[in-house]
């Protein structure tokens, strides 16, 4: 292990928001990729969501000797909870998002920083590589290499370029000013699974200047028994359900801040994509999987007018595959057929 930095009277311009539950086997790898960052003027929110291993004990041990480290102890609350007691405790201008069995390279903050400093950016992007218990790893997320011009992007083309992939980066990719998460409150909605999907595209779509880096910073470590792996597949249908309901309700907030017909659309097209994954999760369990399916038809034909050909294809797409695994013979409309 690396002798710990002791800083004092420091400014604090990077605030690490690091949830803790129960991960005594990776919690010193991750502390230690933090404390010995090469870019030092940062502060270490733990937040101890009720940890009942020896995930304490390691905290503290870990707090008494460097004292950027700020310990908060809570009740088990879950991910967002946990998260949201790190950005109300934060007083850096830039917050990075930790999970605590994962790790960062040394260099990350100081990259990071430099490229948002650089180029007046409000959120930075980079990418994350996948470890598994054998060793050996790959690059998670790698958008369209248009994307890596070194320019900014604005919020409103960043996601309909990615939205283009399919695909959004998760939140601990996202390097973000503290400002912009306060002032358009984005905080993470409890008591669900996949808050990402949600919080990632609010988050875009709240800014006015984002930079992409080819930059493979975080080590995101791939285990059996974390959240996302586990068999939770009622809870995971039940919150991505709640996902695209609250997403349904972000367009109104688009409308209001007179967001382009363009996105909003392909914010429904997200939706829609959840509705896809739903039927992914529950494959063998059709009754659980599509007991909402008429809240996504009734969606589609609210919004039907607006999308583009290509988004009216894809949004028909999802729920044609749905109700072939459902066995349905529906139609919303008198000349909208999904079976077409």
């Amino acid at each position: 292990m690396e002798t710990f930095l002791i800083c004092n009277d420091m400014e604090v311009k990077v605030s690490v928001i690091v949830p803790v539950y129960n991960v005594e086997l990776y919690l010193e790898e991750c502390l230690d990729s933090i404390i010995n960052q090469t870019y030092k003027d940062i502060e270490i929110i733990l937040i101890n969501d009720g940890s009942t291993d020896r995930s304490t004990e390691i905290i503290k041990s870990y707090s008494l000797k460097d004292k950027r480290i700020i310990v908060v102890n809570q009740p088990n609350g879950g991910l967002s909870t946990a998260r949201n007691a790190g950005i109300e405790k934060a007083s850096g201008n830039y917050l990075l998002f930790v999970d605590s069995d994962d790790s960062l390279l040394l260099n990350s903050i100081e990259v990071l920083y430099d490229k948002t400093s650089e180029i007046c950016a409000e959120i930075v992007i980079g990418n994350a590589l996948l470890y598994y218990p054998d060793g050996s790893h790959h690059v998670y997320y790698s958008p369209d290499k248009e994307l890596y011009n070194g320019l900014l992007w604005t919020g409103e083309s960043t996601f309909m370029k990615l939205m283009e992939q399919n695909t959004i980066p998760f939140t601990q990719l996202f390097f973000i000013q503290r400002d912009i998460v306060i002032r358009h409150e984005l905080f993470f909605q409890k008591g669900i699974l996949h808050e990402d999907e949600l919080w990632c595209v609010k988050a875009i779509l709240s800014t006015q200047k984002v930079l992409f880096i080819d930059f493979n910073f975080y080590l995101y470590r791939q285990r059996e028994n974390s959240i996302m792996n586990s068999d939770n597949k009622g809870f995971r249908v039940k919150s991505l359900f709640e996902v695209a309901k609250l997403l349904n309700e972000f367009t109104g907030v688009l409308q209001k801040r007179c967001t382009s017909t363009e996105v909003i659309a392909c914010v429904y097209t997200r939706i829609f994509w959840i509705c896809h994954y739903i039927c992914y999760l529950v494959f063998q369990n059709k009754v659980a999987a599509f007991s909402h399916f008429d809240y996504f038809s009734e969606l589609l034909i609210k919004v039907y007018p607006d999308l583009s050909y290509s988004q009216q294809r894809y949004c028909l797409n999802k729920l044609r595959i749905s109700m072939v695994f459902n066995n349905l013979d529906y139609e919303t409309s008198a000349n909208l057929t999904v079976y077409e």
